[in-house]
């Protein structure tokens, strides 16, 4: 079940950050499934996506 909508929040977070996962999880977000790779300081690295549905 895809969590984000055209009336939703997005927002990426490391696979890894437990942390910033965790605040996300408990304010209601939800991974949708999506991830991107984007080069941070010259080394790749993969965030997912996580969605929070507004209505």
């Amino acid at each position: 079940m895809t969590h984000t909508t055209d009336n939703a929040l997005p927002q990426r977070v490391p696979p890894r950050g437990r942390r910033a996962r965790r605040f996300y999880e408990q304010a209601g977000f939800r991974p949708d499934g999506s991830e991107q790779t984007d080069p941070v300081g010259g080394e790749p690295v993969t965030e997912v996506r996580y969605g929070l549905r507004l209505g």
